[in-house]
């Protein structure tokens, strides 16, 4: 049964007196009773012995146009950061320190509220992963001054063992920074944080990307088969870099395995085995053996796919491996309704822009780490 979270945003079809309506919105609080969200007319609490369905839907957009196209970017960003839920996770917001100075100085009146979900969003993976599981994300007004509020990040990681950095992103379509990283980013020299180089967020709606196929397998090369997985095995984990027994396989597999819903899709030789049997085999392979020649993870949130750690074996390059695997993406996304897909990419990966913009991706926005060395 669909479970909402402060955060998403939903649709809830509720009884109201003799009929029943609507509430659509962002789900602000939660609790055992009811469940608030936040609306064009205000805030709405449904008793949940009144809801008749409930089910989350993508970011509102902006503009007309194709649904990817027209998001914003820090509705954009929401989206990728479900797709990487680290175990330290806090919100960066006026109303959570209010309440935490209350809690510390003992007044039982503060009591053990959820946090509020607005503000900087700021994670800890242990630095294992990527940078998106390891920064400060601003996405709204955090109810303190920007510079009070960077030096709370800094501190926060500091507790946290890490370097501080931040994530920045520009407007949609745009070379401007987006509104809720423009003052922090004017403070990054003095502090002492140097942005990365850039990044791009590219965005396709999933039929496009599909090309008409209905079916993953389908999207398979010759002499290869794509099987799903509902979680990485070991030897993906091999092919990732962080294969079981090594002292960074624990974090990453937890980041890995962190959003709510996600599979692995695998491009393997040999003949076509169960699931289970693929995840045990690696390359190379005695020949009648399945090999793992590519794999993808896909992480489906606000009804949008999220596709990362596509990684192809260097003897089967340049073979259709990968666009297979994004088109198997696309399709397997499809087939579960979503109609949108994000893939972060380096702005120098020049083969792995030209890939996704062979599958109908474009550019969205541009992103940035901006890191302060210690």
């Amino acid at each position: 049964m669909f479970e909402p979270r402060p955060g998403m945003r939903v649709v809830l079809r509720f009884r109201e007196g003799s009929g029943a309506t609507d509430a659509l919105g962002q789900v602000t609080a939660v609790d055992e009773a009811s469940v608030t969200v936040e609306t064009k007319r205000g805030p709405v609490r449904v008793e949940r012995n009144d809801i008749i369905l409930a089910h989350e839907v993508p970011p509102a957009p902006q503009r007309a146009g194709k649904l990817h196209e027209v998001v914003s970017a820090a509705d954009v960003r929401r989206v990728a950061a479900h797709a990487w839920l680290p175990p330290e996770v806090t919100w960066l917001n006026r109303d959570n320190l209010h309440r935490d100075a209350a809690q510390v100085a003992g007044d039982e009146a503060a009591g053990p509220e959820a946090l509020v979900q607005s503000g900087w969003l700021l994670r800890a993976a242990g630095g294992v992963g990527k940078e998106a599981a390891n920064s400060a994300l601003p996405l709204d007004p955090p109810g303190v001054e920007t510079a009070e509020a960077l030096e709370m990040v800094s501190q926060w990681y500091g507790r946290h063992g890490l370097e501080p950095m931040v994530q920045i992103y520009s407007d949609a379509d745009s070379a401007e920074l987006a509104e809720p990283c423009r003052e922090v980013a004017g403070l990054f020299r003095d502090a002492g944080f140097t942005p990365s180089e850039p990044q791009l967020a590219l965005t396709a709606a999933t039929a496009e990307a599909a090309a008409g196929l209905s079916d993953p397998a389908a999207a398979a090369p010759a002499g290869l088969s794509i099987v799903r997985s509902d979680a990485p095995h070991g030897l993906h984990y091999d092919a990732w870099g962080h294969p079981e027994g090594s002292e960074s396989h624990d974090a990453f597999a937890a980041l890995m395995t962190s959003a709510e819903q996600l599979f692995v899709l695998s491009a393997i030789t040999g003949p076509l085995p169960g699931q289970a049997d693929a995840a045990e085999q690696s390359a190379p392979q005695p020949a009648g053996r399945p090999t793992l020649i590519g794999t993808i993870r896909v992480a489906l949130t606000h009804r949008w796919a999220v596709l990362s750690h596509l990684i192809v074996h260097p003897s089967a390059r340049r073979r259709g491996v990968g666009a297979a695997l994004v088109q198997a993406a696309a399709a397997a996304a499809s087939q579960q309704g979503i109609r949108s897909l994000l893939a972060d990419v380096p702005a120098s990966n020049e083969a792995a822009v030209a890939l996704m913009r062979a599958h109908g991706a474009r550019e969205h926005h541009r992103h940035w780490f901006a890191l302060k060395a210690e």
